[in-house]
């Protein structure tokens, strides 16, 4: 499985309600949550900086960024770590799902009736009306976090 003009690999993930994909060729790793170092009077997305085997890495949660409450932390809770360029970062999520290959058509636009903090964000859906999942644009993504 790999990712061509008609097909994508893609990981898909929950946080809150919302089911999110990404492309899974930038996803590093998926780890479950270490300790932290918080970073004060930083913004409320940034969930704090982590150590992963001598790299210092930037945790987000992103629920504030789409308009949602913080995260808590659970049993099921994980950080996927994205490779952006030579800076590795990790998104805070509430539990992993599946890495599926689909068809780039199967990608439609995103909904008017989606909250626009977190339309911006999005690709696309796919999916049925019992499963959709939005696709992240990690460009635009990775864009906000640099500021």
């Amino acid at each position: 499985m790999t990712n061509s003009k008609e097909n994508l690999l893609i990981s898909t993930f929950t946080l809150g309600d919302l089911q999110l994909a990404v492309e899974a060729l930038m996803v590093q790793e998926i780890i479950r949550v270490p300790s932290r170092t918080v970073v004060y009077l930083s913004s409320p997305e940034i969930w704090g900086v982590i150590n992963l085997r001598g790299k210092i890495v930037t945790v987000w949660d992103l629920g504030p960024t789409l308009g949602l409450k913080s995260q808590e932390i659970t049993e099921d809770s994980r950080i996927i770590v994205i490779k952006f360029d030579d800076e590795s970062v990790g998104l805070l999520v509430d539990g992993i799902n599946d890495v599926m290959e689909i068809k780039t058509s199967e990608i439609h636009p995103t909904p008017g009736n989606v909250d626009e903090r977190q339309a911006r964000y999005f690709q696309g859906i796919f999916g049925e009306s019992e499963r959709l999942i939005s696709v992240l644009d990690l460009n635009l993504l990775e864009k906000h976090m640099k500021g």
